[in-house]
């Protein structure tokens, strides 16, 4: 080997070393910023009964958002979660944890109570009513309000199709509606992933000790599923920790392209993520204090929608503001 030889050879290992430590720099940068594997941080919760599996005899998060549960947490947590159906129990939002939602409110119940959503169950629809937390995005979850069907094949229900959800950016004047793009056959072929972070203003004591309120959740499952790409992408990773610098609260919307053109009767998978949108949502102590106390105010209204196999009525009677919990010794430690 020539001297010159030997040093390109030096350089390259040298390079490919930095470039190794800059993406576990950057990997440990992101998990922390959307509290992946923090299970001693944070409660992760997740939609407690999936519209594809109804009639099922046990309760049942949807694929996509329990797959974005295991990768968030591990295949153990995710199990112990199921088999012990921890996400029938109702979270304790006066606990000093975190929390991190996995879906949108639809599915997930707890994303309906911080962000000021109420499900009907005459209906069978979910209403924003807002005033909790300004935030730029909302979702619009109301089934009356959605004329657009769309096809979403799964593991479990090879032909699906739904109302066609989209996301409202009510920060822009007039309004702007971010639409899911939908095949000419009514599958969906581009979805949106809206990642919300806030401190856990639903808690005086978990904002006292810095915790965070993040929602994790796409238009429909493969959006919310598309969170796995920004573990393994660099591109939507790199945007993300770009532009959420320095930022108490923030609000990123995510584009995903969607893998199947319905010639098969495969589920629907996400590809390719890029980061389209990032709103920092303004945030000090005056916002904190009016969110905590919004929050105290819609809270016995967002706990007489609860499905009534969560709620004790005993305990909702007496103990209005102190949900059921699983005890210490029911749920994994994550340490």
């Amino acid at each position: 080997m020539t001297l010159s030889g030997g040093v390109t050879t030096i350089k390259t290992v040298w390079e490919t070393g930095v470039n190794l430590r800059r993406k576990r720099a950057q990997l440990r940068a992101v998990a922390e910023l959307l509290g992946v594997h923090r299970t001693y941080d944070y409660q992760y919760h997740t939609g407690l009964r999936s519209v594809l599996v109804e009639g099922h005899e046990d309760w049942y998060p949807a694929p996509n958002d329990f797959a974005v549960l295991a990768r968030w947490t591990s295949p153990s947590y995710a199990a112990h979660y199921q088999a012990e159906r921890l996400f029938s129990e109702l979270p304790r939002f006066n606990s000093q944890e975190g929390m991190v939602l996995i879906g949108g409110p639809t599915a997930e119940i707890v994303s309906r109570a911080v962000y000021g959503y109420i499900f009907d169950r005459h209906t069978g629809t979910t209403e924003y009513h807002g005033g909790i937390v300004s935030l730029p995005y909302t979702w619009q979850a109301d089934a009356r309000r959605v004329s657009a069907i769309v096809k979403t094949p799964s593991e479990i229900v090879e032909h699906r199709e739904g109302p066609a959800w989209y996301l409202v950016d009510s920060s822009v004047n007039p309004p702007r509606d971010w639409y899911p793009d939908v095949s000419m056959s009514g599958i969906l072929r581009r979805d949106y992933l809206l990642i919300t972070s806030t401190p856990a203003y639903y808690s005086e004591s978990a904002m006292e000790h810095g915790r965070r309120l993040i929602s994790i959740a796409g238009c429909h499952g493969v959006g919310t599923r598309s969170a796995e790409r920004l573990l393994t992408q660099v591109r939507p990773r790199t945007q993300l920790l770009r532009a959420a610098q320095g930022s108490q609260a923030f609000q990123a919307l995510f584009r995903c392209d969607v893998k199947n053109d319905g010639s098969e009767p495969l589920p629907l998978l996400p590809t390719s993520v890029d980061m389209v949108d990032f709103k920092t949502v303004p945030w000090d102590r005056d916002v904190a204090t009016r969110a905590t106390r919004a929050f105290d105010a819609f809270y016995p209204q967002w706990f007489q929608t609860l499905p009534v196999e969560l709620v004790a009525p005993q305990a909702a009677r007496e103990r209005p503001r102190t949900p059921l919990t699983p005890g210490p010794a029911s749920r994994p430690s994550g340490r």
